[in-house]
């Protein structure tokens, strides 16, 4: 009798192990799944930019325009991945001034660029463009406490 009950506990515990194993990689492969999703939504949406970008440029029209045309002289720029580099770069060679350059992993970045931290003292600047598109609002909250300009996406400058 003894045995049996042995072998019925040893066999539900084991039938609740493979339960659980189950369970917990279904669950994972659901926390994986919306990653990839969000990885995926993120860089559609920096496709998007980059592609109208390039169709803007092939139209002969400048990011430095939107600049110009609304009177920015001093920009902040935040997020220095990929494209905040590019909006760097095409600034600069348009002639028009960035003051600041903000981004998360400050220490990391070349400091010619002027770099701050959104935690330290900060320049008055007319205008900061955040890059990171996914986590505009968040920064943007981040931003208004530090700074008094206006704050836009990179999507406002390139999309319209």
């Amino acid at each position: 009798m003894k045995k049996r009950w042995v072998a019925v506990i040893g066999t539900l515990s084991l039938v609740s192990g493979v339960l659980l194993g189950v369970f917990l990689t279904k669950k994972n492969a659901e926390i994986k799944y919306k990653e990839l999703k969000e990885r995926l939504a993120k860089f559609e949406d920096y496709f998007a930019i980059v592609n109208k970008w390039l169709k803007n440029r092939n139209q002969h029209i400048s990011v430095a325009d939107y600049f110009k045309n609304n009177h920015y002289e001093k920009i902040a720029i935040y997020g220095m991945g990929e494209i905040g580099k590019r909006l760097y770069e095409e600034l600069c060679a348009e002639g028009i001034e960035v003051t600041a350059v903000f981004d998360r992993n400050a220490q990391r970045l070349d400091p010619s660029l002027n770099v701050y931290s959104i935690e330290g003292s900060v320049p008055e600047v007319d205008v900061v463009v955040i890059t990171p598109t996914f986590d505009y609002d968040t920064i943007a909250e981040q931003l208004e406490k530090v700074v008094s300009c206006k704050i836009i996406s990179i999507s406002d400058v390139i999309m319209g």
